[in-house]
């Protein structure tokens, strides 16, 4: 009997230490955020309970987020579903067939036929402001993995890409130049050149990707402006390297992923800071660069401005550092809704509008606010001139 009360007296002991330490080690700092799955922890309680939401709701939300080994708990989870059941437990990520991991968040159908009317009209736009102004116009999509490996994705999940085709169809017939990428990617996949990866960074093209997208776009550019530099081969290094983890997640995945590097030093005159200050960006979306290569500036190549996306920002920009004589990158989320303040600013030769397939939407383009976010610009402009 003493033996079983020991026992019993051990399990509770334990019962409540796995109860009390996670509370214990409760993170409560106020604008915490998380990195297994990127985003806010939930806020105070009371703060929630003020705004009018339930209290009780709020305190079950702010204990499971932050509850301590938070990490630790939800790594394990997600490792005992895949290798007992084979599945993907994730707020960002599923399996596809054999196993390819796909974003949850890529747009596998778009139903607002009349938000991607708008879209197609604001880009047909931009086009005639810049043939009106002397400036080259290119609109290219950057196409998701769900697009560019779509026979892999999940059985039975609906995949209706028919609204790109509807969208390009009408940006040609208003004139648009344009640039699409879909095909290109999805001959080299199939040809074995793993343009996508299979599971790390789900969303996006990889590297190889990225040398292939940029090139199509510069390609199309040399058309008008014969010296800008089309990347070879030649001039880089294929390789690999190795990712460990599921991008934005613990989960462990250990794969290798192209890395392309330049063999030479790419001779680029870093002028963002010369800039950064006098151009204005949306708080949420402030990423700007500025890059000069002397030897293509040298050679004739022209000035470029890119409004661009995260295929861009991660694995498109260094193709074109090495192909423009000036390079520029605004992120395109709500800036590009004012691209003419933009133009106007840098007087570029060549405009180029890159967008992901699975940010095409109200979210990322809210084209009915144009004139609202045309304020704050202004607001900005008026502050700077106030300060001189």
């Amino acid at each position: 009997m003493k033996i079983i009360r020991r026992a019993n007296s051990i399990f509770i002991v334990l019962f409540f230490a796995f109860l009390l330490v996670p509370m214990a080690k409760l993170n409560t700092k106020p604008d915490a955020v998380s990195e297994i799955d990127n985003r806010n922890l939930a806020k105070n309680p009371i703060e929630a309970f003020r705004s009018g939401g339930s209290f009780t709701s709020a305190v079950d939300a702010y204990i499971s987020d932050r509850i301590g080994f938070r990490n630790n708990y939800i790594k394990a989870y997600e490792e005992a579903h895949d290798k007992v059941f084979g599945m993907l437990v994730h707020p960002s990520y599923m399996y596809g067939k054999n196993k390819q991991i796909y974003a949850r968040s890529d747009t596998f159908y778009f139903e607002d036929d009349a938000y991607l009317d708008s879209f197609v009209n604001h880009v047909s736009e931009m086009q005639h402001y810049c043939n009106d102004n002397g400036m080259y116009f290119v609109f290219t999509l950057s196409p998701d993995k769900s697009t560019i490996r779509s026979g892999l994705l999940p059985k039975g999940l609906y995949y209706d890409p028919s609204w790109m085709d509807r969208m390009f169809e009408d940006l040609n017939a208003n004139g648009v130049n344009t640039v699409d990428n879909r095909q290109l990617l999805q001959s080299l996949d199939a040809k074995g050149e793993n343009v996508v990866n299979n599971k790390f960074d789900a969303a996006h093209y990889n590297d190889r990707g990225g040398y292939y997208c940029v090139n199509n776009v510069l390609q199309n550019i040399q058309t008008k402006f014969p010296n800008i530099h089309v990347n070879t081969k030649e001039e880089w290094n294929f390789g690999t390297k190795l990712e460990p983890l599921l991008s934005e997640s613990e989960f462990v995945i250990n794969e290798e992923v192209p890395m392309i590097t330049h063999k030479e030093p790419i001779p680029i005159i870093d002028k963002t800071s010369e800039y950064e200050d006098s151009v204005y960006r949306d708080p949420l979306y402030p990423t700007f660069v500025y890059f000069e290569n002397t030897q293509r500036k040298k050679e004739g190549a022209p000035r470029v401005l890119v409004f661009q996306g995260s295929h861009m920002n991660t694995y498109g920009y260094k193709f074109f550092e090495n192909a423009c004589g000036e390079y520029i990158y605004v992120k395109n989320y709500v800036n590009v809704l004012n691209y003419q303040y933009y133009c106007e600013k840098f007087k570029p030769d060549v405009v180029v509008f890159e967008v992901a397939q699975r940010t095409i939407g109200e979210y990322y383009f809210p084209i009915d606010k144009k004139e609202q976010y045309l304020q704050n610009i202004e607001a900005f402009e008026e502050s700077r001139n106030g300060d001189n």
